[in-house]
């Protein structure tokens, strides 16, 4: 994913965003969820594009920070992007900027048998610290909670 580009999600991007959560995830968040987020002052939505900035949103990340700690709620890649670098340079990009916003610590909850994305968390340092029994609420699946400092 060479030639790309992170910045703030913008307003207008929300449809785009919304498309990528349905295909990516079983509980997609709507465009409300979504669009209330983007105004929560201490949440912060990246999107990740080709360079020219006139491509599709290839993925996206959502955080939250209350110093010193951050929550990721989410990351996402579009399937056909993914393994591309797109999902890491979200994440650096994040840890960034949640360090200069006075992140010491940040957490995140991974579905228990998605080691994918385990294995993608533990390449960032994350380590697991505990478990949260049917956390999704409509699977009824586990959620591992990973953790790291900054």
């Amino acid at each position: 994913m060479a030639g790309r580009r992170v910045d703030r999600l913008r307003p207008d991007d929300l449809d785009e965003v919304v498309s990528l959560e349905a295909r990516c995830f079983p509980t997609p968040w709507s465009k409300a969820a979504l669009a209330g987020a983007m105004v929560c002052p201490r949440t912060t939505l990246l999107s990740i594009r080709a360079a020219d900035g006139l491509t599709a949103i290839l993925g996206y990340m959502s955080f939250r920070v209350i110093a010193p700690e951050v929550e990721i709620f989410r990351i996402a890649v579009d399937l056909d992007h993914r393994r591309r670098g797109g999902g890491s340079a979200l994440m650096s990009e994040g840890l960034r900027r949640a360090a200069i916003a006075g992140a010491r610590t940040i957490f995140l909850e991974v579905r228990a048998k998605d080691n994918g994305a385990m294995d993608f968390y533990q390449t960032f340092g994350f380590a697991p610290v505990g478990q949260r029994g049917g956390y999704y609420g409509a699977s009824g699946e586990d959620a591992r909670i990973l953790t790291r400092t900054l």
